[in-house]
């Protein structure tokens, strides 16, 4: 069994830490323009590939489990925007296509 070594616990505190305030600052919305704006979605988009890269090698590499269940739910907002942008640009197409 794998004892942690003094300092340890904090680091692997700090990893989780960080992967909600990801979370929570990422999906908070901004006040631009009285249009609620997420901070992801404001990003680039070579930013937030590279983010979601880091996220998923984290996830692979990381053998304690809370930071990976912390990864796990940061990993999942991602990924539930990437699916609602989807289903909206599907949505616009679609309504684009019946109006011609």
């Amino acid at each position: 069994m794998h004892t942690p070594k003094h300092g340890e616990c904090s680091l692997c505190q700090t990893r989780s830490f960080a992967a909600v305030l990801l979370r929570k600052i990422a999906f908070k919305t901004t006040k631009k323009d009285d249009d609620g704006v997420l901070i992801w979605e404001g990003s680039a988009e070579a930013t937030r590939e590279q983010v979601k890269a880091l996220l998923l090698e984290g996830y692979e590499k990381e053998a304690v489990v809370a930071v990976r269940n912390q990864l796990c739910d940061t990993i999942a907002d991602v990924a539930r925007d990437a699916e609602e942008k989807s289903s909206t640009d599907t949505s616009n197409t679609y309504e684009r296509e019946e109006r011609c």
